[in-house]
């Protein structure tokens, strides 16, 4: 059951041993698949629409850059409100983001070809 996976999960993490997520954790972090979810009707598929509702609130705006995505609206908001988002890399470990001002440089100075490995996403500012 999952208390014997949290008691798993709990020894491990106290061993000496190299932890890393389950699948399921590891496509969870992955960009792809929060922006997947962001789209109308995808959470809707395996909860209430109250229970959807809930957790769509938690959620923060993605776009791709993509083929068949609205690249250019992306550019766009990214470039008249820097500050507001974060182009993330497809990569594992995380990093390698841009923030600000160097959105904009990133975005003018890429092809589609290197954006279509990026997402935007809106940046969460946490309240002090």
């Amino acid at each position: 059951g999952i208390d014997g996976a949290w008691d798993w999960r709990l020894q491990a993490e106290l061993s000496r041993c190299v932890c890393c997520p389950d699948v399921a954790m590891h496509l969870a972090g992955c960009k792809g698949t929060q922006s997947y979810l962001t789209r109308p009707g995808e959470v809707e598929r395996w909860l209430t629409s109250e229970d959807a509702a809930s957790v769509r609130d938690t959620f923060v705006e993605f776009h791709e850059f993509s083929p068949g995505s609205d690249s250019e609206l992306a550019k766009a908001k990214a470039i008249s409100n820097p500050d507001q988002w974060v182009l993330k890399p497809q990569r594992e470990g995380g990093g390698h983001n841009f923030f600000g001002a160097d959105i904009i440089t990133k975005i003018r100075e890429s092809s589609d070809a290197d954006l279509a490995s990026m997402m935007l996403m809106e940046r969460i500012v946490p309240e002090p």
